[in-house]
């Protein structure tokens, strides 16, 4: 009779470490890649807050560029404080407008963090996003009413991109995707090591094993 023996890793015996962790319906989950909601929300929200952006700036130079040059340009021969209102009100046309230039600059930066798994990043940008479609909403209803169609159609658009971020965001998949930590790897980090023991450690020990036979 033998002297019974430990068995070896290379063993089929042998235990390296647990599965990954079971989905909901009992199979493994492995594959922790961002999901096409994540993608699809970051892309939508850099593509157009680049547009809208750019937009929001342009029009907010010439908005301040108008207010300086009809506050310079008033003799005193207009209607009294005509020429003061209208400057003022181009010049906090201007300001809103720049204002949300950095805005769109703050969605873009959010949008980045999204892709990289930061769940705060997410959060920010669907209450960002709800904001911004309130805003459109109410920019859509008074382009419409004061007879400006393309302002109208331009708010409608963004109102609907907003919309589809914010329920990109919230969607099933993307919110497993973050509740795993939201970055490649992530699905594996309930179980310890598998594949492999992790390096610098032995092995996580044995599995099951089969009863030890004499020889005959």
């Amino acid at each position: 009779m033998t002297t019974p023996q430990e068995p070896s890793p290379s063993d089929p015996t042998w235990s390296w470490g647990a599965p990954p962790p079971a989905g909901k319906d009992g199979i493994a989950t492995t594959d922790s890649r961002r999901p096409g909601s994540v993608v699809a929300a970051a892309v939508v929200t850099i593509v157009s807050c680049t547009l809208a952006g750019l937009l929001w700036a342009l029009a907010g130079v010439v908005a301040l560029i108008g207010a300086v040059f009809i506050a310079s340009s008033d003799d005193g021969t207009s209607v009294e404080g005509l020429g003061d209102t209208i400057g003022m009100a181009a010049g906090a046309a201007g300001a809103v407008l720049l204002t949300c230039a950095l805005l769109a600059v703050v969605a873009i930066v959010l949008a980045v963090g999204v892709l990289r798994g930061s769940s705060g990043a997410r959060t920010a940008l669907v209450v960002l996003s709800i904001m911004a479609a309130v805003a459109y909403l109410g920019l859509a209803v008074l382009a419409g009413a004061g007879g400006d169609p393309l302002t109208s159609m331009f708010a409608v658009v963004y109102l609907a991109v907003c919309v589809t971020t914010a329920v990109l965001l919230l969607h099933r998949e993307t919110r497993t995707w973050f509740e795993r930590g939201g970055r490649p790897g992530a699905a594996l980090a309930a179980g310890p090591g598998y594949g492999g023991p992790p390096p610098g450690s032995a092995p996580w020990g044995p599995g099951p094993q089969h009863p030890q036979q004499p020889w005959r």
